[in-house]
């Protein structure tokens, strides 16, 4: 299926066993893009959201809401969505970050947590990073059509900082995006 994913992909999977470099490389990314203020308003190029363990999909939305800087107190899943996509485009958000995506998949049925990603990334209107533990990809195996918005998958092993090759290997594919 990896075969199958287009080109313009609009979202990737960032898999990797705990101390994998995962957090660094989120972190990087947000130093790259940091929130700016603008006569405008408020631009927010890469927002990061943690996923909630155990989540729900209203949970899950909601934590993107929060993280983009808004409440949802009240509001059903489906008016938070349509927000969301409202607020992607008023702060200028072209990144939207997953981190620990696994949380995702705990007690879900695969096809049913692959189609609501699908539509999500459908309708907000930015890229997606699904950063997590290895397995998440089972998500993009259930469903071609969502497996067809992917970027190849993005695999990190762990590394020790300390040894020069082992940092050099892990920051170099950073430095070339």
């Amino acid at each position: 299926a990896k075969g199958d994913r287009r080109m313009k992909a609009r979202a990737l999977m960032m898999t990797g066993e705990s101390g994998a470099g995962k957090s660094t490389v989120i972190e990087y990314w947000q130093s790259l893009n940091p929130e700016v203020k603008t006569p405008d308003g408020i631009v927010k190029p890469v927002v990061v959201v943690e996923v909630p363990e155990f989540t729900t999909k209203r949970a899950l939305v909601n934590s993107i809401f929060e993280a983009l800087g808004y409440s949802a107190e009240k509001m059903t899943a489906e008016d938070i969505i349509s927000s969301i996509a409202k607020k992607v485009k008023l702060l200028g958000v072209e990144l939207i970050i997953l981190d620990e995506a696994n949380h995702i998949l705990q007690g879900r049925e695969l096809n049913a947590v692959s189609e609501f990603l699908k539509s999500l990334l459908n309708r907000i209107g930015a890229g997606m990073v699904f950063a997590g533990l290895p397995g998440i990809n089972a998500i993009a195996q259930s469903s071609t059509q969502f497996d067809r918005r992917l970027a190849p998958d993005v695999v990190l092993t762990p590394y020790d900082m300390t040894n020069l090759p082992e940092r050099l290997e892990f920051l170099i594919p950073i430095q070339l995006t």
